[in-house]
């Protein structure tokens, strides 16, 4: 048994409930601070940039506090330590920024050029955009793409692996039976929603911070806007 095993395991339950969390899972009491304290404060100083740079990141920055608000908001996600919780937000916050930004049209155009963002790797992430916006995915299916890209066992030394691994897995089996009721006359478009899900997990966080944060956040740490983010939201 998962040492974060807390009850039901109902994929409604554990991603869309809104209600109080449930009972912390009985690694969530253990060292709880110690990889927050290893983290910096987060830096305020931005640098000058043309408005073009500026409106992206200020759309990039509120989807990001959105994701994080929605996050924060799964009981399954505040039931982890905060160290699990924090290495989740560090390993999955590109694939969260991207599938909510296919939702805002104006940025489907994003300037593809900056400095340290090779032009093939800007292409493509404006390709991956293209085609989350192209699904047109419902409220539902949303939150479990973002369910299936939250928790993932990618992150590094996390105390409740086997159960984020165990919600992963649920977040895609709800979403694949979603689909396979609600759209049976459409075959492929299961095929394409697990397309999207591979895609986003093989973004590379690096060029997505280096065209939406670091034309205007400059040298400093993108670690510490999204940090930043999450705790605001």
């Amino acid at each position: 048994m998962s040492c974060c095993d807390s009850g039901p395991s109902s994929i409604l339950f554990s991603l869309l409930s809104r209600g109080p969390p449930r009972r912390l899972c009985a690694c969530a009491s253990s060292r709880p601070q110690v990889w927050l304290r290893s983290l910096r404060s987060p830096s305020a100083s931005l640098c000058a940039c043309a408005p073009s740079r500026s409106r992206v990141f200020q759309l990039a920055t509120e989807e990001l506090q959105s994701s994080f608000r929605f996050v924060r908001s799964l009981p399954s996600f505040r039931s982890l330590p905060v160290s699990d919780q924090l290495r989740l937000v560090w390993a999955g916050w590109a694939r969260l920024l991207v599938l909510g930004l296919a939702r805002v049209p104006v940025l489907r155009g994003i300037p593809t050029q900056h400095p340290g963002v090779p032009g093939g790797a800007a292409q493509r992430l404006q390709l991956v955009l293209d085609m989350c916006a192209g699904l047109r995915t419902s409220v539902r299916e949303d939150a479990f793409l973002r369910g299936a890209l939250l928790f993932t066992a990618d992150a590094t030394e996390l105390e409740c692996g086997d159960y984020i691994q165990a919600l992963q897995r649920e977040a895609e089996r709800a979403l694949y039976e979603h689909v396979r009721t609600i759209h049976r006359d459409d075959p492929a478009r299961l095929d394409e929603l697990r397309r999207v899900l591979v895609t986003l997990r093989s973004l590379e966080p690096d060029t997505v911070a280096g065209l939406f944060f670091r034309p205007v956040t400059g040298p400093a740490r993108v670690e510490d806007h999204v940090f930043a983010m999450f705790f605001k939201s």
